[in-house]
């Protein structure tokens, strides 16, 4: 939580990438200005979380992706929340 993912880029989930955990929260959290080159989630990818996703209070923002999600994307996530959170100008 209280954190900030900034002007990073990776092949997916630019600035994040969470793979097969069973939970993950996020709080507080910035997405800023991060690319994924080849693939998806420009801010933050998620994939396989099998319990529970669950975001809050985060922003994503001028995050891009050559395929989808510009600023987040989620894979074979069965549950999330996401509360109070804010995207603005992410592109994919």
């Amino acid at each position: 939580s209280n954190s900030r993912f900034d002007n990073n880029s990776a092949p997916e989930g630019g600035g994040l990438c969470v793979y097969s955990t069973s939970t993950v929260t996020l709080a507080l959290v910035n997405f800023t200005n991060n690319l994924a080159t080849t693939g998806t989630g420009g801010g933050a990818f998620f994939w396989r979380i099998p319990s529970k996703l669950t975001i809050t209070s985060c922003l994503a923002q001028l995050n891009r992706a050559t395929t989808r999600g510009g600023g987040f994307a989620l894979t074979a996530v069965p549950t999330s929340v996401i509360t109070g959170t804010s995207f603005f100008t992410n592109h994919a």
